[in-house]
């Protein structure tokens, strides 16, 4: 492949995907949210139909400059729709601090003396912290290295998103077949968004679900290989509850089931330890959280 072949117009577009990112107002009277997907999902399609034409079969030096390109310029944007990350960083500061985020909510005078450039701007100041254990020391990690700081998670959002892509990768070179889902991978609008423009972390959940049926896969009986399924499904769930609908799967899949099932509840408890002494306020946040979800509020324009 030279550059010859490839159409000048997949820069352009590439390029209109990158600045879309920087544009937040109302586009021919759309939301600011809708105006976003609508330059996204174009931008998408043209490519995959130029990919058809004229990257074939991309080579995977071609891939990590684009994705290099592509996660340089994302770097320097504004989360587009998105406060999220407010929360992040004070559940980071506490939890790093040795503090309990489940005991009370932000707005409490509790944490009067705990310093914060960011908590005034926490959304939903009133409610307890939702997040899981897991979650909770990928944030304090990441406020140990960066502090209060979204450059500080983009950081943590890179790493986590480059793991997975080595994962597929590496399945993909094994199973010898094109390299193309891994370019629409890193590619894809919704991930752009997400994951690096917003910072949102459901790719920690989805990098151990996909170690979970890496190792599902072998169809060992091996101790080692169950502990490993069933740990990796565990700590996926202590990140993000969603992969908890593959535990059926999972558990009908593997070989020793009920070690399995023994191993995933008992980590999950041990996980939960550090934040006990919060008592039976311990899931009162997700059960506000969940009472009261505005759900698809980014198509609202506000």
């Amino acid at each position: 492949m030279s550059f010859k072949k490839i159409d000048p117009s997949f820069f352009i577009l590439f390029a209109i995907s990158l600045a879309s990112f920087f544009y937040q107002r109302p586009l021919f009277s759309f939301t600011p949210f809708w105006s976003l997907q609508i330059i996204q999902w174009f931008q998408l399609i043209l490519i995959l139909i130029l990919s058809t034409h004229y990257i074939a079969s991309p080579k995977i030096w071609f891939i990590i400059f684009c994705y290099i390109l592509s996660r340089a310029i994302l770097f320097q944007s504004s989360p587009v729709l998105e406060d999220d990350y407010f929360r992040y960083l004070w559940d980071g500061n506490l939890v790093s601090k040795g503090i309990n985020p489940f005991l009370y909510p932000p707005s409490d005078s509790f944490w009067v003396n705990i310093p914060s450039e960011w908590r005034q701007f926490i959304n939903f100041p009133d409610i307890k912290t939702i997040y899981p254990p897991i979650t909770q020391f990928y944030f304090a990690a990441v406020y140990m290295l960066f502090g209060e700081s979204i450059f500080g998670l983009r950081v943590g959002a890179v790493l986590i998103e480059s793991m997975l892509a080595f994962l597929l990768y590496k399945l993909i070179k094994k199973e010898n077949v094109n390299l193309k889902p891994l370019a629409i991978f890193l590619f894809f609008p919704t991930l752009l968004k997400e994951n690096i423009n917003s910072v949102h972390f459901d790719l920690l959940a989805a990098f151990f679900l996909f170690l979970c049926f890496l190792y599902l896969k072998k169809l060992s009986t091996a101790f080692i290989n169950t502990a490993l399924t069933w740990i990796t499904l565990a700590i996926a769930v202590l990140v993000k509850i969603f992969p908890l609908v593959f535990l059926p799967v999972i558990f009908f899949a593997s070989k020793r089931k009920y070690l399995g099932l023994t191993l995933f509840t008992f980590f999950i408890l041990l996980c939960y330890t550090p934040f006990l002494d919060a008592g039976f306020q311990l899931f009162s946040g997700s059960k506000a959280f969940a009472k009261d979800w505005l759900f698809f509020e980014s198509f609202a324009y506000y």
